[in-house]
């Protein structure tokens, strides 16, 4: 049996046929996609668009609708679909689309209020000032700090008084107030708005008595340098009030030793403030609030000052051995060490 075969006429008929076929199916084949746009709005404002929606069609990637509140999805084939809109402050919406055609649709959207369940609202921050007062007499107390909590905020009071600022609004806060000779104090209460506080501290007994015992020991090793000496303590300075340790030295000693202003004395003696070398200065000039007790050497002269505060004072119990001080006169040269 010979094969079968095709014959060129036959081949070229059959071409035809398949093209003609081809061509009476294609714009049903080859053209059905369609374009589905629309535009979201606000169905209490029909003319108010709504910018920044999620629409969503299923197997298209979501769109955001643009300032006009307009929407595209281009390519879709025929078939039915379900398409979505949603956001913040309106109701979602669902609708059912049949795309048989180019399809433009108006989606209006439902306001709906939002709800904080469980959102704070901070109403921004708050400023807390204070000041640190003693009991008895209401007048400020120097050298003093302060502590807020949460979040352990440490803030001089030097002068008495305190500012905290940035503390968010509606917070419960806890302020501990610290002072020299004093016992701590605190005050708990809710930031709701910038706040003026004062925290009065009383007198601490035995911190007092804890001073009072180191100024004993400072007077004993003043005693063993072997120069003239002349100590004054608080009780000097509280009978004798003085705008600063300069013009309380000028009294001390004499008008022609101390100046009352830079540059205060004649001749450059050694300063030390808590076994710290310090330039006249940057110390004679300040209010000796917080001194406790100053030393003279050398007389008239002045030859070396020492100048001890509060603080320092109180902390020489931590001390089992202090440093000597020597105090060399070599003519007009002086050596300090």
């Amino acid at each position: 049996m010979k094969g079968f075969e095709l014959r060129p006429p036959v081949f070229r008929l059959l071409l035809s046929c398949a093209a003609a076929l081809l061509c009476s199916a294609g714009p049903a084949v080859l053209h059905a996609q369609y374009t589905v746009s629309g535009v979201v709005t606000d169905a209490s404002s029909p003319r108010t668009s709504i910018a920044g929606a999620t629409v969503r069609m299923n197997g298209q990637p979501p769109y955001t609708t643009d300032r006009e509140g307009g929407f595209v999805f281009n390519r879709i084939a025929p078939a039915r679909y379900t398409l979505s809109v949603d956001v913040v402050g309106y109701r979602a919406r669902t609708i059912d689309v049949d795309v048989r055609s180019d399809t433009a649709l108006r989606i209006e959207l439902e306001p709906a209020p939002v709800t904080l369940d469980s959102l704070v609202v901070r109403g921004g921050f708050v400023t807390i000032r204070g000041t640190l007062r003693d009991a008895a007499t209401r007048e400020p107390l120097m050298d003093a700090q302060v502590f807020m909590y949460p979040g352990s905020r440490r803030i001089g009071a030097i002068n008495g008084s305190f500012t905290i600022r940035n503390v968010p609004r509606g917070d419960s806060v806890s302020i501990l107030a610290e002072a020299m000779e004093r016992l701590p104090g605190s005050v708990t209460f809710t930031a709701g708005r910038d706040t003026s506080i004062n925290i009065d501290l009383k007198i601490d007994p035995i911190a007092q008595r804890m001073i009072a015992q180191q100024v004993v020991r400072l007077d004993r090793r003043a005693n063993s340098i072997p120069y003239a000496k002349r100590g004054m303590g608080r009780q000097d300075f509280e009978r004798q009030p003085s705008g600063t340790i300069a013009e309380f030295l000028r009294r001390t000693l004499s008008p022609s030793a101390v100046s009352t202003t830079a540059p205060y004395l004649p001749i450059s003696p050694c300063i030390f403030l808590d076994d710290q070398r310090i330039e006249a200065d940057e110390l004679l000039g300040q209010v000796p609030d917080m001194i406790e007790r100053v030393e003279i050497y050398g007389g008239t002269r002045a030859r070396m000052i020492r100048v001890y505060t509060k603080r320092y004072v109180s902390t020489l119990m931590r001390h089992e051995r202090l440093p000597t001080i020597k105090l060399v006169d070599q003519g007009m040269s002086i050596v300090c060490t």
